[in-house]
């Protein structure tokens, strides 16, 4: 897809919509500004519930590569790359298929790829990753939930306490949270117009065909991980 986009000389613009979210990008500044000092940890999930109205070729691995990973996760490991920066090695993966869906119009079927996995990062700056995935988690997880562990504080994301939670410790003072405030936003809106902006002004696509790959290269070292049982390194890993 890269090539063919370069060849013919388009932008190849890949859909991490979760970047333009305004608690992303409240976030990623937080970060940068080294409010909670460096990230020593991070836990992640991906869940938006059931995805009881997907066709039945969805569930098929032949037909889609893979299960939940490279549905759903592929998202956290975008924002992980982008709040902290490159996965190194998938240290540890795991996985499971559990679960028969039912479709809205009463039919079942038992996917053959996985329904829920877990895998375990380490980040070149030398963070720790816990990365939860699931077709099937009922609560109100919303697509995603992340937690933030720095040597100065902590940054909760989609929490019950809000949408961005800061706490910062300081010697000798007992520790606070702070939710952010932030205005209402339709999801969507900002990907959408950022979008249409690169084609305005023939502006280089962000993310783009680079990004997207970066993350399909995690999703197979995961797979690689659970074929395995054991850690693979990024720079180790079969060329796609």
């Amino acid at each position: 897809m890269m090539k063919a986009c370069q060849d013919n000389g388009v932008q190849l613009f890949v859909s991490f919509m979760h970047r333009y979210l305004l608690g992303i990008a409240e976030t990623r500044r937080l970060v940068q500004e080294n409010a909670i000092g460096k990230i020593e940890m991070v836990r992640i999930l991906n869940a938006p519930g059931a995805t009881s109205t997907v066709s039945k070729w969805f569930y098929d691995e032949k037909n889609v590569g893979g299960g939940c990973v490279i549905d759903l996760g592929v998202h956290g490991i975008d924002l992980v790359r982008y709040l902290i920066g490159e996965i190194d090695e998938v240290t540890f993966a795991d996985m499971g298929r559990f679960r028969d869906t039912i479709f809205t119009d009463g039919e079942y079927v038992h996917p053959n790829n996985e329904d829920h996995a877990i895998a375990i990062y380490k980040t070149r700056s030398g963070a720790t990753v816990n990365h939860m995935i699931s077709w099937h988690h009922w609560s109100n997880a919303d697509r995603f939930s992340m937690e933030l562990f720095g040597e100065k504080g902590s940054i909760f994301l989609r929490d019950p306490m809000g949408i961005v939670n800061v706490c910062k410790v300081e010697p000798g003072k007992p520790a606070t949270w702070v939710s952010l405030q932030l205005p209402y936003e339709k999801l969507g809106v900002e990907q959408h117009e950022c979008f249409l902006e690169m084609i305005r002004t023939n502006g280089t696509a962000n993310p783009g065909g680079t990004d997207g790959l970066a993350c399909i290269r995690v999703v197979r070292a995961i797979y690689q991980a659970i074929k395995t049982g054991k850690p693979v390194q990024m720079d180790c890993l079969e060329s796609l």
